[in-house]
């Protein structure tokens, strides 16, 4: 009969030399305490498939990046995850973004990450309606 080996004699995978992550904050009062105003969105989108979650978790986890809050829609085949993220302050977030993208495009997905501001601006259609009235107003 053959044992399993321990499950402690496998090698580290190579990002534990960085150590734990920081404490992040897990939500909105706690983000504001620390002087954080504002949240970055990560939008996913292509053929479902196994590996896209944790391949993107990985990534944002080695950068210190929290999930506040993740959502998912299924349409046939096809995912779209949108995700609220806190990126610390010390990461430039143009690195990050073409990281991501690269990562999820190895799994055939379209990744796009961007200020929250800029995902409400070019997402709900209430702001849209208010800058059409403010322009018939003009």
């Amino acid at each position: 009969m053959q044992h399993a080996p321990d499950i402690f004699s496998w090698r580290r995978h190579w990002a534990h030399k960085f150590g734990p992550a920081p404490v992040l904050p897990t939500t909105r009062e706690a983000m504001e305490q620390l002087g954080w105003d504002s949240c970055d969105i990560v939008i996913v989108t292509g053929e479902d498939r196994p590996g896209i979650i944790r391949r993107l978790t990985t990534c944002l986890a080695e950068k210190a990046i929290n999930i506040e809050d993740w959502d998912c829609r299924f349409d046939g085949p096809n995912v779209t995850y949108i995700g609220e993220l806190t990126v610390p302050e010390h990461l430039a977030i143009r690195p990050v973004q073409e990281e991501l993208q690269a990562v999820m495009a190895d799994l055939g997905m379209r990744c796009t990450f961007q200020h929250e501001n800029i995902f409400r601006a070019t997402n709900e259609i209430g702001p849209i309606r208010a800058l059409l009235k403010e322009g018939r107003r003009a």
